[in-house]
């Protein structure tokens, strides 16, 4: 059972990291990823299709400048997302260094 407190943490915190949130309120990543899907709170991190201009900046930056540049570049993006994004340009033989 959720208290109203942490409900209230999770509302006040919705771009906070799953394993942040997980370690401050002692529960699991995959408690505090359902009840997030559940009370509707989205984090801020695009899940959408990569945009052209995404993937350009993406060829233009990544193993050029440092990792919170490109975090910069691309806010809406986790870094685990922009690393996944850079191996499948890199596997269709897109000019990834």
């Amino acid at each position: 059972m959720w208290s109203q407190e942490e409900i209230a943490f999770l509302m006040a915190n919705p771009s906070m990291s799953l394993v942040d949130i997980a370690k401050k309120l002692g529960r699991s990543e995959s408690a505090v990823r359902g009840k997030r899907s559940r009370l509707k709170i989205h984090s801020g991190v695009s899940t959408s299709q990569w945009t052209m201009d995404e993937r350009r900046i993406l060829r233009e930056n990544y193993g050029k400048v440092a990792r919170e540049t490109i975090e910069e570049l691309l806010p809406s993006r986790t870094w685990d997302s922009i690393r996944s994004q850079a191996s499948y340009l890199r596997a269709r033989k897109w000019n990834i260094e």
